[in-house]
């Protein structure tokens, strides 16, 4: 089971979730930047784990290591 990560600086005017496994095809974010949203079984389930944490951020998956990217 993939492991997620939250992006706490904004990219692109939104906050992203990073799929840890995929690390070779994304460099975001920096160790000092991540918040541990834990083990899940697919991004959209961390998506929504980010989304329920912080109601008042824009969130989604990063277009390059997870496969929920929507924006």
């Amino acid at each position: 089971m993939p492991f997620y990560v939250l992006n706490s600086q904004e990219y692109n005017g939104h906050h992203e979730v990073h799929d840890t496994q995929h690390t070779n095809q994304c460099t975001y974010p920096l160790p000092e930047h991540r918040i541990d949203l834990g083990f899940h079984a697919n991004c959209a389930l961390a998506v929504n784990e980010a989304r329920l944490r912080y109601s008042q951020a824009v969130i989604d998956g990063c277009a390059f290591c997870t496969n929920c990217h929507t924006v």
